[in-house]
């Protein structure tokens, strides 16, 4: 049985008539439509989730199988509000949407239809792009990005199936199904959607800080891709193992475009760009502003045009005769003895205040131990199984192992012996083992579920792939912890 809706079929109170289908993923399936009274033609997007929606005998008609309908009817919801907060977009980069409505239990998005390809498909054909037609491309993508940030709104599946290029060189941003409202670098509660190759760490956890600069990793990945050819590798792969620099695929592409790129998709949030704005400016060849002429030149030098200020000559004064031994003698002795006082209160004043400064700094040492402590905690309580259902998440595994590497340095560090802390590593480092193990045996059991499906080509499948990564990583981290280190453990070669 098709799931999709029949070639010839109206919906949308008969408006709408399918002319072809453009394409499915997991959430919805898109088809090409024509407005019957207007004779426009349309792209709209149907809500259906591919292995949980079947049809009915007429096509039309949508029908759950094996998902709560409670749970159905919120996602359905959120497909629908998002696409209300499109609406509002208005720039020829951003694909725009023309209409929202329910038919045949589910929801439908009607938006423009672009005409021509999408990025993947150009370069699949054609090959990597020329450094001229790859920053046109990216500068027009990078205000689509620039513009939905500025109305708070985060795309979060960056990639090149979802950019498309028109056979006039226009290039839009469409597919915003996994867009949400966000407020920059704060955490909020967000379902983890991405595609491997272009989504930064942040994206593998529910609750990590977003920001503009989680699309722009997104957008040096994508500008990655128009030069070389090649996807870049996943972002949690990249802990294991070096991401190639575009330079060391190609090398005429140049260092600065190579390092600008490396910066877009650095790992660390903060060691990104953090406005879309900034990425294209170091893109587009634009140089640092110099710092302002110092006025006095080199040091010791006079202002030009201004004389050398040396001492002011003073007239000298007569000479007076030596004062009697006597009043010497006795100048020293109360000169000493006011020294001593001096110095005495003020060694004293010293080591009261140096007190004060030694506990505001141990205190601050406790609250940092801590909190490492509690982040390492939270981490590892999601190993096994996060709060989305995600088993053996290799965002927590490896977040955690930093944390646990941050705390084994604090302990080895003179002043924890003074802070009275609770040593708390090797009970950390035991829980985290424990929680590997018990990861590892759910990764395998969901493998051996997938495997019993038969399905083609597994080697090839993502989710197979994905799952046969994380069996790796645990067992590298297991295999390179057991003499109770976290610091020695290298996930990179």
């Amino acid at each position: 049985m098709s799931n999709t809706l029949e070639i010839g079929k109206t919906f949308g109170g008969g408006r709408y008539v399918v002319e072809k289908v453009i394409g499915a993923g997991g959430f919805g399936i898109t088809y090409f439509v024509r407005h019957v009274e207007l004779n426009v033609h349309y792209a709209v997007k149907e809500f259906f989730i591919s292995g949980k929606c079947v049809r009915d005998p007429d096509r039309s008609t949508v029908y759950l199988q094996d998902i709560d309908p409670a749970r159905y009817a919120k996602l359905k919801k959120r497909f629908a509000d998002e696409a209300r907060t499109l609406v509002s977009l208005n720039n020829p980069h951003v694909v725009r949407v023309i209409d929202i409505f329910d038919e045949n239990n589910t929801s439908y998005i009607v938006m423009e239809f672009v005409p021509g390809i999408t990025l993947q498909q150009k370069i699949e054909t054609e090959g990597k792009m020329s450094f001229m037609d790859a920053v046109n491309c990216m500068g027009q993508l990078a205000e689509a990005v620039s513009y939905i940030h500025s109305k708070h709104i985060l795309h979060r599946d960056i990639k090149p199936d979802n950019v498309i290029i028109t056979p006039d060189n226009r290039v839009v941003l469409i597919d915003f199904g996994s867009a949400r409202e966000f407020v920059h670098d704060e955490v909020q509660n967000q379902t983890a959607i991405l595609t491997q190759g272009y989504a930064p760490l942040e994206q593998y956890s529910t609750t990590s800080k977003k920001g503009n600069y989680t699309d722009i990793y997104a957008l040096g990945g994508v500008f990655y891709f128009l030069l070389t050819g090649v996807k870049p590798i996943d972002a949690t792969t990249r802990m294991m193992e070096p991401l190639k620099s575009p330079r060391e695929l190609f090398p005429d592409i140049s260092e600065k475009v190579s390092g600008t790129i490396m910066k877009a998709m650095e790992l660390k949030p903060e060691d990104r760009y953090q406005t879309v704005s900034d990425f294209m400016y170091d893109l587009l060849g634009g140089e640092a502003m110099t710092a302002p002429v110092d006025m006095y030149g080199p040091q010791g030098r006079s202002p030009q045009g201004v004389p050398p200020q040396g001492p002011v000559p003073v007239s000298e004064a007569p000479r007076k005769k030596s004062l009697a031994w006597l009043w010497i003698l006795l100048g020293v002795f109360f000169m000493l003895v006011i020294g001593v006082t001096v110095a005495v209160v003020v060694n004293n004043r010293a080591d009261d205040k140096q007190e004060v400064v030694d506990e505001a700094r141990m205190e601050r040492f406790r609250q940092s131990y801590n909190k490492k402590v509690q982040d390492c905690d939270r981490a590892i309580g999601s190993i096994v199984k996060d709060k989305d259902g995600n088993v053996g998440n290799k965002f927590f595994i490896i977040q955690a192992l930093d944390k646990l590497k941050e705390i084994e340095q604090d302990e080895q560090d003179p002043d924890f012996k003074k802070s009275g802390l609770i040593p708390m590593f090797k009970h950390e480092l035991s829980s985290y083992r424990t929680e590997l193990e018990r990861a590892k045996r759910s990764v395998n059991d969901e493998l051996r579920e997938f495997l019993a499906l038969q399905i083609d080509d597994v080697e090839n499948n993502i989710y197979y792939i994905d799952q046969k990564e994380k069996i790796t990583l645990i067992d590298n981290v297991l295999r390179q912890s057991e003499n109770g280190s976290a610091i020695a453990v290298q996930l990179r070669p």
